[in-house]
């Protein structure tokens, strides 16, 4: 629906990967640690391969040659129930420590498309 489709921003992970690796090569730092997912679709840039390429592309325009950054996703490849039940073994509390309404009000909305999400597939209201 016209919510979800307003919070998309087409490349916003590619604008916040390249501030993050020039922090990165700043602080002399060797990798970046995203938590992305592949999300239906939805966001083309939180791929396998937009972060093999972003990798690439952040080695090739580093100054020192001695630290190539590299882009880690370590959730890429989990479902969104697998990464749920991941939290839950770590003990998260989600009602707490975890928001994902795209509205940013004081409490979720229960409409948009992560709230939806929560409640379809995860069976949690947050």
């Amino acid at each position: 629906n016209e919510d979800n489709v307003s919070v998309i921003i087409p490349q916003r992970n590619v604008v916040f990967l390249s501030i993050a690796a020039s922090l990165m090569e700043t602080l002399k730092m060797m990798v970046i640690v995203t938590g992305f997912v592949e999300d239906y679709g939805l966001v083309p840039d939180t791929n396998t391969a937009m972060r093999l390429a972003l990798s690439s592309a952040f080695k090739e325009a580093s100054y020192n040659i001695n630290r190539k950054p590299g882009i880690m996703a370590p959730l890429l490849g989990m479902t969104k129930k697998e990464i749920f039940q991941l939290g839950k073994d770590l003990k998260v509390k989600f009602k707490e420590e975890v928001w994902s309404c795209y509205r940013g009000e004081a409490v979720p909305c229960g409409r948009c498309l992560k709230c939806t999400f929560y409640k379809i597939e995860l069976g949690v209201t947050l």
